[in-house]
């Protein structure tokens, strides 16, 4: 899956996950198959702000699973990778992402990134900064998700 537009979203806090349109559907051959999951994105904030990245995993017809996020204490909310926007409103948070993922099935499996922000009625930029401009000196980024099915146990 490749996303190349923009997209800009207004969240409500933290836990408000926002999908920008970037997925990737699998249907493994057999259940004890891994999928490694690799992906990239470019995310943006507001200046002083902290923006975050999860991967998720979803099995048709099943609930959310997000792929190694960090375990948290408190109020605190998990993701796969975050940073805080501090130089200015050209920065953007490029997230790498690699993982070896055991759906266990045979059904179709759908992958997918999804983007918050820690402000609260704050914007929150997938493949683009929140400062940008129509000028040369601004730049917009692209995002992709590959995955690849690995059989496990079969030769």
């Amino acid at each position: 899956g490749v996303k190349t537009d923009s997209y800009t979203a207004t969240n409500t806090g933290p836990t408000d996950w926002k999908s920008p349109g970037l997925s990737v559907v699998i249907t493994p051959t057999l259940n004890t198959s891994k999928i490694l999951v690799m992906g990239y994105c470019v995310s943006g904030a507001l200046a002083g702000y902290e923006n975050a990245v999860r991967w998720v995993r979803t099995i048709s017809g099943g609930s959310a699973v997000y792929l190694n996020i960090a375990d948290t204490s408190g109020s605190m909310t998990s993701a796969t990778s975050m940073m805080r926007i501090n130089a200015g409103a050209r920065d953007a948070n490029n997230a790498s992402f690699m993982f070896l993922d055991a759906p266990a099935t045979t059904t179709a499996t759908t992958y997918h990134v999804e983007i918050s922000v820690e402000a609260l009625a704050s914007d929150v930029y997938f493949n683009r900064t929140q400062g940008e401009s129509d000028t040369a000196n601004d730049y917009r980024g692209s995002s992709s998700i590959t995955v690849m099915e690995i059989a496990v146990g079969v030769l």
